[in-house]
């Protein structure tokens, strides 16, 4: 009887055909599309919480305001949200992906052949002769019988069946961790930045800059700066006072607060400078301004 593959072909069919790119592409799929989230969800804290957005769309730290005594002065501090708060970094940092096949494919060809010859054989034979003689009258009788049996039977059964089977089992196990991981180093950056900007709330003025109106003949100058309250929003100082080089000028006060102040430095007071130190202070409410610059001419 030839060698019976069929299950060796069953079994080979049966790997070959289990979808592993669904088994193993599923799961990292969806890992992918996971970590996607998570990071839309770090930016979604950040965007929603953390960050005001103004009517140009330019978006800007929210901060959150602190009062307390120092020195016997009230002192406000601004702290950026994002600094105080834990953004939520979610990251995926291992998958296990296990899978397993157990295929079972057995083949059962049994084959019965039963062969019985049986020979019956029998004669018999039956003879006789009687003989008689008269003497004297020569007389003779011959009587002759003959019998034969024979007797023959053959018997010859066979048969033959073959059965396959073959069973396929899936087992996937996926694993999954996820943790918190370090900060991006960008983010650390900003909050960095953020932290360093942490200190008392107190009216600040800043924005200085420095234009050539004159000529050589007749230099002149144009200086401008904006005053800042103790929220970050710019303001109109009830009363302040400068001074260019040690000379004092006359600034002229902005219409509004969105608009600078200006201070205008021409005639002798504009020759032969290098360089325009200028030295701000003043009142805003009840709390003080001051600031000193150095400006290089253009």
């Amino acid at each position: 009887m030839a060698l019976d593959k069929s299950a060796s072909d069953v079994a080979t069919g049966a790997l070959t055909s289990i979808p592993f790119s669904n088994l193993i592409g599923g799961p990292l799929t969806a890992a992918v599309e996971a970590q996607a989230l998570a990071a839309k969800t770090s930016w979604d804290f950040i965007n929603k919480v953390g960050m005001n957005t103004d009517e140009k769309g330019n978006k800007e730290a929210i901060n959150v305001q602190f009062s307390y005594i120092s020195g016997g002065k009230l002192t406000k501090l601004n702290v950026p949200l994002l600094t105080i708060l834990p953004i939520p970094y979610i990251i995926i940092d291992s998958i296990s992906i296990d899978f397993k096949a157990k295929i079972t494919a057995s083949a059962d060809t049994s084959a019965a052949k039963t062969a019985a010859e049986t020979k019956d054989t029998s004669k018999s034979f039956d003879a006789s002769v009687k003989a008689g003689a008269k003497w004297g009258w020569g007389s003779a009788s011959l009587k002759a019988n003959t019998e034969m049996k024979a007797g023959f039977s053959s018997k010859k059964d066979s048969s033959e069946s073959s059965n396959s089977k073959y069973a396929v089992e899936y087992t996937l196990d996926v694993s999954v961790r996820a943790g918190q991981p370090e900060m991006p180093a960008g983010m650390a950056t900003v909050l960095n930045i953020l932290q360093d900007s942490i200190k008392g709330a107190n009216p600040t003025v800043r924005d200085f800059t420095i234009k050539n109106t004159g000529t050589k003949a007749a230099p002149a100058y144009e200086i401008t700066w904006t005053v800042y309250d103790s929220r970050g929003k710019k303001a109109k100082a009830d009363s302040l006072t400068a001074l260019a080089n040690g000379t004092p000028g006359n600034p002229t006060a902005p219409t509004d607060a969105n608009n600078p102040y200006k201070l205008v430095l021409e005639g002798e007071s504009a020759k032969g400078l290098e360089e325009l130190t200028i030295d701000i202070t003043g009142k805003l409410g009840e709390e003080e301004v001051s600031a000193s610059e150095i400006l290089a001419l253009p």
